[in-house]
């Protein structure tokens, strides 16, 4: 069985994929200043709706 990993070792782990998909697919791909903060943007709520380690925690789960 695999070690039980804390949620901050776990978002450590994850940090480099989480940064790749953010801004090099995100800024780093914008036509220009504003294609690139809608691309960021875009990419960020991607990441909070997918990726349960990034979800904000509700109050009845807690």
């Amino acid at each position: 069985m695999p070690p039980a990993f804390s949620k901050g070792e776990a978002m450590l782990r994850q940090s480099e994929q989480v940064r790749r998909r953010m801004i090099d697919d995100g800024l780093d791909r914008g036509a220009d200043a504003r294609d690139a903060l809608r691309r960021f943007l875009r990419a960020t709520v991607a990441e909070l709706d997918t990726n349960p380690l990034y979800r904000r925690c509700c109050a009845r789960c807690c």
